[in-house]
């Protein structure tokens, strides 16, 4: 799965570069971010740096360890992390845009397992328009809400408490369609 987003930011290309290499201080600017510990600097450059970076998942401690695989300063770099049966790359790209600098980011996910590769199936795979991105993070802070309250972390899946064998074969395969158009864990998460 690949999800791209940017965003302009008025400022330098230097402030900016800065401001996104300067890893150990990200928690400090990133919200999403709990926790930095540098494991491993290298002489010069960002090439091989190496740091855990704790953040809450699911209203629990997540931590992955990253590093810089690829960089030109001012311009890019890329991170690799491994977890759980996924390989996960990141590219930071700084522009000067419009008096200022857009900062783009690639996030792609990509299962190394036949257990993982399964549960990537039904992750509606496509890119995301700007407002329907928008809306998708206006409903951030409920979701997050309700999931940090749940016991299960999956508080947005509305479990239906019957079984399919009581309902008919119309009833099963909206439920399943519905499921399916909405991705991730609804499919699983639905039904008995």
């Amino acid at each position: 799965m690949i999800v791209e987003a940017q965003i302009s930011i008025q400022g330098s290309k230097a402030a900016v570069w800065d401001a996104i290499t300067t890893i150990e201080k990200a928690s400090e600017i990133v919200s999403g971010i709990d926790g930095i510990e540098v494991v491993e600097k290298p002489a010069r450059g960002l090439v091989g740096l190496r740091w855990r970076e704790t953040r809450t998942l699911f209203g629990k401690p997540a931590t992955a360890e990253k590093w810089i695989t690829d960089a030109v300063e001012n311009e890019f770099y890329k991170t690799r992390a491994e977890s759980d049966g996924f390989v996960f790359l990141c590219t930071k790209t700084i522009s000067e845009r419009g008096g200022g600098v857009m900062l783009t980011e690639i996030h792609e996910f990509m299962p190394q397992t036949i257990v993982r590769k399964m549960m990537a199936i039904p992750m509606r795979q496509q890119r995301l328009d700007p407002s329907h991105q928008q809306a998708e993070k206006a409903s951030y802070p409920d979701v997050f809400r309700r999931r940090n309250s749940s016991p299960t972390s999956f508080a947005d899946i509305q479990r239906i408490d019957v079984s399919a064998l009581d309902v008919s074969a119309a009833e099963r395969e909206k439920v399943y369609e519905d499921a399916w158009r909405k991705g991730g864990f609804h499919l699983a998460g639905t039904t008995e």
